[in-house]
């Protein structure tokens, strides 16, 4: 039975080493119950499948499912700066969260170009940002590379140390409400707290990663195998990383190397909700600020249905013309056309907006149809936003007093300046008079 300690706590930071339990015996080894329940896996030793891709799909929309999501990164980042230095790194405001609080953030280039998707859960001294399996190092190179000597942060992979499942349906807060997990259950997404499992650690947060009723676990390695055999044996369906695949391209969440990379900005992405204009200077601030106030986004990502199979990198037409690229690709044979796909799709004609919505494309000699897709937003939250002040409105006359003063103390200004010019060239030019004549005086000599 899970028990619950208090939210945002900081038991978990970086799992407390002296407390870890022993290993436990090889037949509790979370490989091994998985492999007993049919997993396949990847030369990584990542679960690619139970077997049962179907009905994890099905229970993702109408029950319960337990994805194994612990080869993606766990970084703890800690010390006295830690929140500036993540306020100057990636798009979120992070300044407004208190411990027990989370939010997705996007670590962007100088051009607000994608890296990565991360989710940043708040605690009482740390921060542990989730990152997606291929950006761990880079991320942890990176913000390394940005601590200066005055700057006090530390920033560590901890992947290793913790396991992290995605418990994902809607009957998955039935079950979370019998581990004592409540609070979090009607909680807003990202917020937190620390339960008890066997002596250790065991962090429960409000999303499982995808835009269904969702919540991610992330416990000590020593107790994975159990907890994962809990959660089995409550109901859950094991889905391997297939159907994460399935899921993820068809809700929509962008994915690094395939959604997020150096071609796609933030706001292209639909990664709005992660982002803020109202919270000072970051990487990529100026120029995603700057396509926001033009309203220049040109091409937004997008669900595709198509009639048969196409390949990543695939160009979409219309009438002959290129109006996208197809970026992720999944089967699901049991839902809709049974062929989905994400894509970017061109918004803009002429600098008009137009209906993307319903646009039937071309991918390859390939029929597809454009759809809508739950994770991308498209417009920032208000209070992402800068608060413009509406100016008070004053008499005529009080108006005109006041700019014939303005004006009367620009020119004032303007005659300083100038008179400070005429006297620096003045000083000038009778400098270079003295310096001729002592060059002159020089040569007779």
């Amino acid at each position: 039975m899970l028990v619950s300690t208090r939210a945002g706590g900081d038991a978990l930071e970086g799992l407390d080493l002296d407390d870890l339990m022993p290993d436990l015996p090889d037949e509790e080894d979370l490989h091994s119950i998985q492999e007993f329940g049919g997993a396949i896996f990847s030369e990584a030793g990542v679960p690619l499948t139970f077997g049962n891709d179907d009905a994890a799909i099905a229970a993702m929309r109408s029950g319960m499912a337990v994805v194994d999501r612990c080869h993606w990164g766990r970084v703890r980042v800690t010390d006295e700066h830690r929140i500036d230095f993540l306020q100057n790194q990636t798009t979120a405001d992070f300044k407004k969260l208190s411990p027990g609080q989370g939010t997705d953030t996007v670590f962007s280039t100088p051009a607000g170009r994608t890296v990565d998707l991360v989710t940043g859960y708040v605690q009482e001294r740390s921060v542990m940002l989730i990152t997606s399996p291929t950006t761990t190092g880079k991320l942890v190179e990176k913000m390394n590379k940005f601590i200066f000597m005055a700057d006090k942060v530390e920033v560590n992979d901890i992947s290793d140390k913790c396991c992290m499942f995605s418990l994902l349906g809607p009957k998955s807060a039935d079950l979370l409400k019998e581990m004592q997990a409540g609070p979090v259950v009607d909680a807003p997404y990202g917020t937190h707290s620390l339960l008890n499992f066997k002596g250790s650690p065991v962090m429960v947060a409000a999303g499982g990663g995808l835009p269904v009723v969702g919540f991610t676990l992330i416990a000590d390695t020593g107790v994975a195998g159990e907890l994962w055999r809990l959660l089995v044996d409550k109901g859950a369906v094991p889905a391997g990383e297939e159907v994460w695949e399935q899921a993820r391209v068809m809700t929509g969440r962008p994915a690094p190397g395939s959604e997020l990379t150096d071609e796609f900005s933030v706001l292209e992405a639909g990664l709005y909700s992660a982002a803020s204009l109202n919270k000072g200077c970051y990487l990529g601030q100026e120029t995603i600020a700057k396509v926001h106030n033009k309203d220049a986004v040109k091409q937004q990502l997008w669900g595709i249905e198509f009639d048969a199979a196409v390949e990543p990198g695939t160009e979409l037409m219309q009438d002959g013309k290129r109006v996208g690229v197809v970026t992720s690709y999944a089967a699901a044979p049991t839902i809709g056309s049974g062929h989905h796909a994400l894509g970017y799709v061109r918004c803009r004609v002429s600098g008009q907006q137009v209906r993307v919505e319903g646009m039937t494309v071309d991918a390859g000699g390939v029929r597809g149809v454009v759809t809508q897709i739950p994770f991308p937003t498209r417009d920032f939250a208000p209070d992402a936003l800068p608060q413009t002040k509406a100016k008070e409105s004053k008499p005529a006359e009080v108006e005109s007093e006041e700019d014939a003063a303005e004006k009367e103390r620009k020119a004032k200004k303007l005659a300083a300046m100038e008179a400070r010019v005429a006297a620096y060239m003045a000083a000038q030019k009778e400098a270079a008079q003295i310096q001729n004549s002592d060059n002159k005086g020089e040569g007779g000599s």
